[in-house]
């Protein structure tokens, strides 16, 4: 019987008592360590097969799980209590799932199967819609980029979001070389499924980008490499860019996610088949893609005027 199976039966301390004279603080302490172990080992296999997206996101559940847990047992009872804890704080359901299903993955993934983790019942989230932008905000959003002031990297950045619906993380690999002007295509490498894939762009988008990768080759001295990138803006200068943006438009909320909620539901509007939106956004499944089809109140309300109509 090894160190979490004790645990789990409640017998961890009595047991390490009798062998080896430790008392409940000390065999916590142990304990702990181990799942330290135990989490960093995951962390290591997904930093080496996963995006680095996906690594933050496990890294900061398994922490936030750990810190709890730090001098608790890992029992069913404490399960609950963590669940409880998480909620008198706020925190979604949709997190807590989040967190306790990391450490279910990282127990797994160590061949340490935990009754208290594999026995866990998800707990019922709330159906969000995502944030889409509406048919006046995407005109306003269209007339804003005419109109404005702005830098040529900023334009050449939101035209690329709204042309494709790509990931900010894929925007930011762009490089110079994998762009195609004249067949109006970007190659996306290295993205979040492991998958190169092609996003096609218009021809204004296109003419901005020439623009760019102009003064990208003035900066470099005439030289462009495999590894000069398009866009030279950190994440956080983008997220700063939509939150002024969002102020500017008067929107409730304005994310570069949001354009590629919105491309995602513009092509599920317009009949396009799953199979092709899944292959688009570079989704890892279809389960992924059927999120997008939902009944909005745009939907909701042409679907009244219809009935309206009929009776």
């Amino acid at each position: 019987m090894n160190i979490f199976q004790l645990e789990e039966e409640g017998k961890l301390s009595e047991r390490m008592e009798k062998i080896m004279g430790f008392d409940r603080l000390k065999a916590l302490e142990i304990l702990h360590y181990r799942r330290q172990e135990v989490f960093e080992r995951y962390l290591t296999f997904v930093s080496s097969y996963y995006s680095p997206e996906t690594y933050r996101y496990y890294e900061s559940h398994l922490r936030c799980f750990l810190n709890y847990f730090q001098n608790k047992y890992l029992t069913q009872e404490n399960i609950l209590n963590y669940v409880s804890e998480c909620r008198k704080k706020g925190i979604s359901n949709k997190t807590i799932n989040k967190r306790i299903l990391s450490a279910k993955r990282a127990y797994e993934y160590n061949e340490h199967p935990c009754f208290a983790l594999e026995s866990y019942k998800k707990l019922k989230e709330e159906d969000k819609r995502f944030d889409v932008l509406s048919k006046d905000q995407i005109q306003m959003f269209k007339d804003y980029l005419q109109e404005c002031d702005i830098s040529l990297e900023n334009r050449v950045i939101l035209l690329i979001l709204f042309d494709t619906g790509i990931r900010l993380s894929e925007l930011l690999r762009i490089r110079i070389l994998d762009c195609d002007l004249n067949a109006r295509t970007i190659k996306l490498r290295n993205t979040k499924t492991h998958k190169d894939r092609v996003v096609f762009i218009r021809k204004t988008t296109c003419n901005f980008i020439f623009e760019l990768v102009g003064i990208r080759v003035i900066e470099n001295h005439n030289y462009i490499d495999d590894d000069t990138r398009l866009i030279t803006k950190t994440k956080s200068g983008i997220t700063s860019l939509f939150y002024r943006l969002k102020k500017e438009l008067g929107f409730r909320s304005f994310h570069p996610h949001m354009l590629r909620h919105t491309y995602a539901t513009w092509l599920i509007r317009n009949n396009t088949p799953i199979e092709l939106v899944r292959k688009v956004m570079g989704h890892s499944s279809y389960e992924m893609t059927k999120r997008y089809i939902h009944q909005n109140d745009d939907d909701i309300q042409n679907m009244l005027k219809l009935i309206d109509k009929d009776f």
